[in-house]
């Protein structure tokens, strides 16, 4: 067991005080290592009241490229990992297991709060010890003595006098000094210089956090992850944020925002209760559902940028297993500070409420027929207006049969729905062994092989419709349960996959055709008139539902764009909703395509 002593702080940053308090103590109680604890930003800034803080990865870097050169000194990230600041007892504890008896170090300015803000303070004295630097103008002899409580303590608490040349050096002091754009040399060790201006700042949230549950998501997100999990955890994923609409300008208070919100999200892990119910979701395994035990955003993966005239750059880079549950957090998190910091929200949420009574009595009063489920969550007003209409459907109306959002569907007992995106068989063009034109085709084995006809609804359009049905054979008609149309004409893409499941001879009428394109409830009207006595019919309606207001919603999406360093794109039936930055590669998938269409129909 190495004798140590453990330095808890924020290391916000480091300063050469606390390495030479450090090196001082350590001389001084003939200990072999002293071993840096950084604090979680988030209790940084929450509970110390910090009006900002380098992020937990920011701080751990510099600890560690100032333990280079110091061989006497260690850095553990063990309060970092947890979703919550743990008891001083409870992290000494844990050096003990990883083999260090670690006295903890403290200012004499904490000494006074030990007996009515600590807890477990007799445990960490008698089987840990505590080393007290007694600062300028306290006596630590007279505290002691003045508390019984301390005076108890007494043998097992060790005063040294903090060294003079510590005396006048803070971690604000240097944060002011960056702020005006002044280098602090002399006060941070020179090892960590390079490092104070590169990593961005986390900033106290002014709103609200957005994401308080890692299962704010839509269901697919876990089902193709899940695949992913099992049979390619080799590929690693690059993803863009592109906003749709013209003239939108994000402001640098927005920015800020969004930074401060992904900080948090990556501060969140699943609770068991949240796992409990992913395991009750009948195709989702155990040993994924184990892996997300496990699981947690990592922020080094997500880089943002805001350019001059206004355009919000969002990148997501890492092992795809990760990267890909990004997506719909991250667009939660922009679509919610951008309406609540440009417009009045409760006039919005107003508009919208309004708009949603009127809905519902259409419902109610037999207007529309239809069966549906909320696909919002993406585009969505904010949470608490998704919950609200969640609820509202469900409860006054008999149309609403699930949500995709997991959170709200565990909440409110209702069925969550979702099977795969279009980055899943984009996932595809990135594998070198796949030609382009045949990435249905393994895409759906992949996914019959994993779920075995459930879970089993079908999307057409990655790669165009037409190319689908090439791969979507005999086998592949009776093994899912329907399709769906995101992109095209809807009605002539209804009236294909008729036709298809006709020649290999499946009843349409055993099949589902679900329509999610853009909708509102007037198409999804229509379109339910038109087909349902000639297949099964249903609906995933988003923005209409969760973001209809008096304001113009938002398009956003984040795309998958490379998988291993390889382009990949969507070719869908329309146009407009191509995303390639790789205009060559794009030329070339239009060609595999094209040639495998003309040669096989």
């Amino acid at each position: 067991m190495k004798k140590a002593l453990a330095f808890f702080g924020a290391f916000n940053p480091p300063t050469t005080a606390h390495l030479e308090l450090a090196r001082y103590a350590l001389e001084q109680t003939g200990r072999e290592t002293v071993v840096f604890v950084p604090s979680r930003s988030a209790y940084i800034r929450e509970e110390q009241g910090k009006d900002y803080a380098y992020s937990d990865r920011a701080r751990l870097a510099m600890l560690r490229a100032a333990r280079e050169k110091r061989p006497w000194m260690a850095v553990t990230d063990y309060e970092l990992t947890l979703d919550h600041q743990p008891r001083s007892y409870e992290t000494l504890c844990r050096l003990k297991e990883e083999g260090y008896d670690a006295a903890l170090l403290m200012g004499s300015d904490k000494l006074t709060e030990l007996e009515t803000n600590w807890k477990y303070v007799r445990e960490i004295a008698e089987e840990f010890g505590i080393v007290c630097m007694e600062r300028a103008g306290d006596d630590c002899g007279e505290i002691i003595r003045g508390s019984a409580f301390l005076t108890e303590l007494m043998p097992y608490i060790t005063v040294l006098k903090t060294p003079e040349e510590t005396k006048n050096i803070s971690s604000t002091q240097v944060r002011e000094l960056i702020t005006r754009g002044e280098t602090p040399e002399g006060l941070v060790p020179g090892e960590i210089l390079g490092l104070l201006g590169t990593e961005r700042k986390e900033h106290a949230m002014k709103l609200d956090p957005i994401i308080t549950s890692l299962l704010d998501t839509d269901l697919y997100k876990f089902n193709m992850d899940q695949v992913i999990f099992h049979k390619h955890t080799d590929l690693s994923g690059e993803y863009y944020f592109r906003c749709r609409n013209e003239g939108i300008v994000f402001t640098p208070e927005m920015f800020e925002e969004i930074n401060a919100q992904i900080d948090h999200l990556c501060s969140l892990t699943f609770t068991k209760e949240e796992l409990d119910y992913l395991r009750s979701i009948r195709f989702l395994k155990s040993d994924y559902v184990e892996f997300l035990r496990l699981w947690r955003p990592i922020r080094d993966y997500v880089e943002t940028r805001l350019t001059k005239d206004g355009t919000l750059k969002i990148t997501v880079r890492g092992p795809l297993f990760s990267a890909m549950q990004f997506e719909i957090y991250l667009l939660e998190i922009v679509n919610e500070v951008y309406f609540r910091l440009k417009y009045d929200y409760n006039a919005l949420r107003k508009s919208a409420e309004e708009r949603l009574d009127e809905k519902i009595k259409a419902f109610q009063t037999g207007k529309y027929t239809f069966s549906f489920a909320e696909f919002g969550c993406r585009r969505r007003l904010s949470r608490e207006w998704e919950d609200e209409v969640v609820r509202r459907l469900a409860t006054e109306t008999k149309n609403c049969v699930g949500t995709s959002n997991v959170m709200l569907a565990k909440k409110y007992g209702l069925k969550p729905i979702g099977t795969y995106a279009h980055e899943f068989v984009q996932m595809y063009q990135g594998i070198d062994s796949i030609p382009l034109a045949y990435t249905n085709h393994y895409a759906l084995e992949d996914w019959y092989d994993e779920y075995r006809g459930d879970n089993g609804t079908a999307l057409t359009d990655t790669v165009t419709t037409d190319l689908f049905l090439l791969d979507f054979n005999r086998a592949m008609v009776n093994n899912f349960t329907g399709v769906r149309h995101d992109s095209g004409d809807p009605y002539e893409w209804g009236e294909k996959m008729i036709a298809h499941y006709k020649k290999y001879g499946a009843d349409p009428k055993t099949k589902l055709l679900l329509f999610s394109d853009s909708l509102d409830f007037d198409r999804a009207q229509a379109l339910y008139d038109y087909f349902k006595d000639r297949a099964k019919v249903s609906f995933g309606i988003g923005t209409f539902c969760s973001n209809d207001t008096s304001e113009e919603a938002l398009n956003i999406v984040i795309k998958l764009q490379t998988v291993n360093g390889r382009a990949v794109a969507k070719l869908s039936d329309s146009a407009g909703k191509t995303m390639c930055r790789d205009d060559e590669y794009m030329e070339y998938l239009e060609r595999s395509v094209a040639f495998r269409l003309n040669r096989e129909k």
